[in-house]
């Protein structure tokens, strides 16, 4: 996968490049997914496989990604973001999943820039209706108005389980679960355990120690973070490290 490109962000994570075709899996974020060659597919667990040149996944979706060996262009949006909530109101009122949303024109106005990854950001924005958006800021965006949600946000970005946090916000554990689930459309314990991949993907340097990097994220051991990523990305975290000639990384 030589020549791959990682950006990683508070808010967005976007991948440029080839990818293995992935175990099935569940994202903890928003997924929007370009074939850069042509097509490829998207299996669900649900309702088998659909070819598409482009596909918006909504976190908690089981699925795999089947590329061929093709690059594609992906772009993780957490999904308590505005830009988000907005995609989610417009193309997934129904169902997590949209096939083919841009239209080829679209896809090749896309492709053709000279970056493709900021490219696909301005165009999802301005079909959203949200603005200006930047990738680099370390202050948290969020369409979420529920002050108890925004604060258990927190709570799970800081690894608190469950049980911990609807304390903290005056909530039982079947009602902040409930309001959570209903509001960014994943699960707390998902969310928290995605987030704290993305502190291990955040930490780890090019060809770094996997095991020791797991505990700093919070992982017990090297099966831990292994069996966590196959779960969240599809792929394992050897199949990550070492795979990208540049990767980009702000908190």
């Amino acid at each position: 996968m030589s020549g791959n490109q990682l950006r990683l962000y508070r808010d967005f994570s976007m991948h440029c490049g080839t990818l293995p075709d992935t175990h099935m899996h569940k994202h903890g974020a928003m997924i929007f997914v370009l074939s850069i060659g042509g097509q490829c597919q998207v299996e669900l667990a649900s309702s088998g496989r659909t070819c598409c040149r482009n596909a918006l996944i909504d976190g908690g979706i089981k699925h795999r990604l089947l590329t061929a060996g093709e690059p594609v262009l992906a772009m993780y949006i957490e999904s308590y973001h505005p830009l988000a909530i907005q995609l989610r109101r417009r193309y997934l009122p129904c169902s997590g999943v949209a096939f083919d949303p841009l239209t080829t024109p679209q896809s090749n106005a896309i492709l053709s820039r000279q970056d493709p990854m900021s490219a696909l950001l301005d165009h999802l924005s301005a079909i959203a209706g949200t603005g200006i958006i930047s990738v680099t800021s370390s202050t948290r965006s969020t369409g979420i108005e529920d002050k108890r949600i925004m604060r258990a946000l927190t709570l799970a970005d800081q690894g608190v389980t469950l049980s911990h946090s609807s304390r903290i916000v005056h909530l039982s554990e079947s009602r902040l679960s409930h309001l959570f689930s209903q509001q960014l459309g994943i699960s707390y314990q998902h969310y928290r355990l995605w987030r704290q991949a993305k502190r291990f993907l955040h930490a780890l340097p090019p060809n770094g120690a996997l095991t020791r990097y797991a505990l700093d994220a919070g992982f017990s051991d090297g099966a831990h973070l292994s069996n966590t990523f196959r779960k969240l990305i599809g792929i394992s975290p050897s199949e990550i490290v070492g795979s990208y000639a540049s990767i980009t990384r702000q908190h």
